[in-house]
């Protein structure tokens, strides 16, 4: 009954005169306590960012440690040495390398030439070959393309960069490389008449399989851009 009486008397001041509320005897200790329980949850919280932060760090200085000490064995000076191999089957195949020897084959080699007769499904099939006979029977081809604005500016765009440095840029055998010495055999003159009354199908033949001193070009120069420079050499005579 005392404590029932001291509580609606504290109910009743806290009613009348709130600013006193914490004067009574019951109050003080509840406050102590929850300041108490408040107090020790944030230092058991600091303890743990104090403990699990320098973990941390510690882990941090440990794993960068660990990396720059990969980095420097990386680094060897022995060029000889490769270092270790984080992928064995990529760098040392068990399979024949293309230019390896073999000896599964007669000549001993991995990469093996074609079969006879084999028609490549890239490349193109030229049945002619660098003699006479096969001169003559190519003149009678013919050129497939139109003499066009188009066809000439692209035949003159090769033209400049395969055959500009032997036969000159009017087509006269005036290169840079026959003018300045550096080669002493003269390239063909394209202006002149014995060249100029060639057929189409003879100068391609010529581009394509090589003429005399000249290499072939038809494993750099494509079909049809051959006929086009043939094109643009004919507009060039045209201006003479």
């Amino acid at each position: 009954m005392r404590s029932l009486r001291k509580y609606n008397l504290n109910v009743f001041q806290s009613r009348l005169e709130p600013a006193k509320i914490w004067t009574t005897e019951v109050e003080p200790l509840e406050l102590q306590r929850n300041l108490t329980c408040s107090r020790s949850f944030v230092t058991s919280a600091d303890d743990l960012l104090r403990r699990y932060g320098l973990q941390i760090r510690t882990s941090m200085v440990i794993g960068l440690l660990v990396v720059v000490s990969l980095v420097f064995q990386s680094c060897d000076r022995d060029k000889n040495n490769p270092g270790y191999d984080y992928f064995p089957d990529m760098a040392y195949s068990n399979a024949y390398e293309t230019y390896a020897t073999n000896p599964n084959f007669p000549d001993g080699k991995t990469l093996q030439a074609p079969v006879n007769g084999t028609v490549s499904r890239e490349g193109e099939h030229y049945p002619y070959k660098n003699t006479e006979e096969d001169m003559i029977k190519a003149s009678k081809l013919k050129n497939p393309f139109l003499a066009d604005a188009e066809n000439i500016a692209r035949g003159k765009v090769v033209y400049q960069n395969i055959c500009l440095q032997c036969h000159g840029a009017n087509a006269d055998g005036k290169g840079n490389l026959f003018v300045s010495g550096k080669y002493p055999y003269p390239p063909a003159n394209f202006m002149d008449q014995k060249i100029m009354e060639k057929t189409d199908g003879a100068m391609f033949h010529a581009i394509t399989v090589g003429y005399r001193i000249m290499p072939a070009h038809g494993i750099i120069v494509r079909p049809e851009d051959r006929w086009k420079i043939i094109l643009y050499i004919r507009s060039l005579q045209k201006k003479r």
